[in-house]
């Protein structure tokens, strides 16, 4: 998925903050209110429009139509 996310902002990298973060805990997990992996967020919002999490944790997202 971060390849296809960095080939859709192609072009695009002046204009764009690109940041990879990796959530290796439960404590980073609730901190950022993790909804799952991989996730991908434009100016702050989940792309999917998932509300956030009450209670954060590792896990994995499942896309209902796939991967994006």
């Amino acid at each position: 998925m971060t390849t296809k996310v960095k080939e859709a902002i192609k072009g695009y990298e002046d204009g764009i903050e690109y940041i990879e973060i990796l959530v290796e805990d439960n404590d980073l997990a609730e901190k950022l209110k993790f909804r799952g992996s991989p996730t991908v967020l434009i100016d702050g919002k989940d792309f999917e429009g998932r509300d956030l999490v009450e209670s954060a944790s590792l896990n994995c997202r499942i896309y209902e139509n796939g991967l994006p």
